[in-house]
């Protein structure tokens, strides 16, 4: 899907967020403001989609060459679970209900180098740390 076509979405303040969250997070000492989360745990493949088995293999293949599982940023708790690098199949196949042909084709995704990426969704509380506003109106914390 692409996140431009949907009604909201400013993906130029989204960047703007991501590098600034970046930023912070590596400001002049190697990994000063993040954290290795000690107790990160893998996710019970019971309730998984089918290939989850085969990616947490190659997560648990980057963790053992030395990538941190999980991470977090200090300053606003932002937590970041490893992305291994591999391939996968993103869409819907083609006899599913209700499957929208233009925008949910089914296609193999490669990631060539591992990568970290939100493990939750950003509250509007972290947002306004460290965006320094909020479109939403100011968020009590």
């Amino acid at each position: 899907m692409n996140l431009n076509m949907i009604p909201g979405i400013n993906m130029n303040k989204i960047a703007y967020f991501l590098c600034l969250l970046l930023a912070s997070a590596c400001q002049s000492n190697k990994n000063k403001g993040i954290a290795i989360v000690p107790k990160a745990s893998y996710s019970d493949l019971e309730k998984l989609a089918k290939g989850s088995k085969e990616a947490q293999e190659r997560q648990k293949k980057a963790v053992a060459s030395g990538f941190p599982l999980e991470l977090a940023l200090e300053k606003s708790a932002i937590r970041f679970r490893l992305i291994p690098a591999g391939s996968f199949t993103m869409g819907s196949p083609r006899g599913e209900f209700d499957r929208s042909n233009q925008y949910e084709k089914q296609e193999v995704i490669k990631i060539a180098t591992p990568f970290y990426i939100g493990k939750f969704e950003i509250t509007q509380g972290q947002w306004q740390q460290v965006m320094g506003e909020n479109p939403a109106g100011p968020v009590k914390t």
